[in-house]
């Protein structure tokens, strides 16, 4: 018998990160409030200035949202394994009481990922004869390995509670990665199955993407009749065109964040 988790998480990692989520959404919303006051400190056009504003804090409320996300799937990912060999992935997330967010979500789960590692109620389900059968995930299969930048992606075909089987994507990050874990889940690879490393298609779209609305965006700032370095007249083309590009970089940046 053996659990495999993230220690942080069970050390208040979970609590640490909604506060530092919580609190790097009040400095980009206070930031984008006062943007106005430093451009008018400045003399610098208030237009421009909140433009970029929006432009910077929609940025960070995304790098926000997709790191926070994929820290806490990291801190919330359990691998046990019973006497009887059967290899489980326990994600501390689902239950019914997470699938709707409150001000006291993150207090929560930190409580019951510390209960199911530290207060001994997965390893008090372990040494029964059914183990976590019926209740977790069982790994039957592991399809392929993927290596990308920090971490492994795992394609498993799982033994769902309910005795259906279906297809799970485990992202094990550095705390996760350990010999002894690879090695079960290598055990349970085909015998042609190997490692894989996959391209990144996307990025060069996202670099161009975000070099179009880079170029948008200035161009509009100066088309401004604050700024009056360009003709007036392509100012709202320009800013449709901004727009355009930024939902477009949006889509992009979600479709490559969810294929790696």
């Amino acid at each position: 018998m053996k659990i495999w988790y993230d220690p942080k998480g069970v050390q208040g990692g979970v609590t640490r990160l909604g506060i530092g989520l919580l609190a790097g959404i009040f400095l980009l919303f206070g930031g984008l409030c006062l943007s106005p006051l430093l451009a008018i400190a400045c003399g610098l056009p208030i237009a421009a200035v909140a433009t970029a504003a929006f432009l910077i804090v929609t940025a960070g409320l995304l790098g926000l949202a997709f790191g926070a996300a994929r820290r806490l799937a990291d801190l919330c990912l359990i691998f046990c394994l019973d006497d009887a060999g059967r290899l489980f992935a326990v994600n501390a997330r689902e239950d019914t009481q997470f699938r709707r967010a409150d001000l006291f979500w993150f207090v929560r789960l930190q409580r019951r990922l510390r209960n199911m590692v530290a207060g001994g109620v997965l390893a008090a389900h372990l040494q029964e004869p059914k183990s976590l059968t019926g209740l977790e995930p069982e790994i039957l299969e592991v399809e392929s390995i993927r290596e990308t930048p920090g971490r492994l992606t795992v394609t498993c075909r799982v033994k769902m509670p309910n005795g259906g089987t279906a297809r799970r994507f485990y992202s094990l990050g550095r705390a996760l990665r350990t010999p002894d874990l690879l090695r079960l889940l290598e055990q349970r690879q085909p015998a042609d199955c190997r490692l894989e490393r996959p391209g990144d298609p996307l990025l060069a779209w996202v670099v161009a993407c975000a070099a179009l609305l880079a170029g948008a965006a200035a161009a509009c700032v100066l088309c401004h009749p604050a700024v009056g370095r360009l003709p007036s007249d392509y100012y709202f083309p320009l800013l449709g065109l901004a727009f355009v590009l930024f939902c477009a970089l949006v889509a992009l940046i979600c479709v490559r964040h969810r294929n790696r």
